[in-house]
C-alpha cells in the first residue's frame, strides 16, 4: 500500500475506488473493516474518519457525503469501463450476488470484458488489498 494514499477531500480517489469496491460487491464489509486497520498499520497521517468508520455498523453508509462518517463526497478517478472491470473482479472472487454499481446492471460478460480491458484495476485492487487473495 501506497504510504501516500489519496483520503482527503480534496484528494480523495483512492477512498473512492475502496467506495467502488465495496459498493460492487468486490469487497465485503469485512474487508473493509481489514482495509482500515491495514490504513492504521501503514501510514502516519491516519484521517479521523478512518476510526470512526471502524464503530459504523454498515459501512454503505460511509459514503453519504457530508452526512455520512467521511464527512464529504468521493471524487473517483476511474472510467466507466474501469468502474465495471471493478465489478468484473466481483465476479471473479464469485462475490457478486447483487451484479449492481449504484442502480446500472452490468452483465457478467461485460464485467470480465472490461476487466480484461484494464487489467490496471485488478493491479490496483491487489495493491489497495494486499490481504485478499483470489
Amino acid at each position: 500500500m501506497s504510504a501516500n494514499l489519496r483520503l482527503t477531500k480534496n484528494d480523495s480517489a483512492d477512498i473512492a475506488f475502496v467506495e467502488n469496491c465495496l459498493m460492487s460487491g468486490a469487497i465485503s464489509q469485512d474487508e473493509l473493516r481489514q482495509w482500515l486497520y491495514h490504513v492504521i498499520e501503514s501510514i502516519d497521517d491516519i484521517p479521523t474518519y478512518v476510526f470512526d468508520l471502524l464503530d459504523t455498523e454498515d459501512l454503505r453508509e460511509m459514503f453519504r457525503g457530508a452526512n455520512g462518517p467521511i464527512g464529504f463526497f468521493t471524487s473517483s478517478d476511474l472510467s466507466d469501463a474501469e468502474s465495471d472491470a471493478v465489478t468484473g473482479i466481483a465476479y471473479k472472487r464469485g462475490h457478486c450476488d447483487r451484479p449492481l454499481r449504484y442502480d446500472v446492471y452490468i452483465e457478467r460478460d461485460a464485467a470480465f470484458e472490461a476487466l480484461a480491458r484494464n487489467l490496471h484495476i485488478e493491479k490496483r485492487f491487489r495493491e489497495t488489498f494486499p490481504f485478499i487473495e483470489f
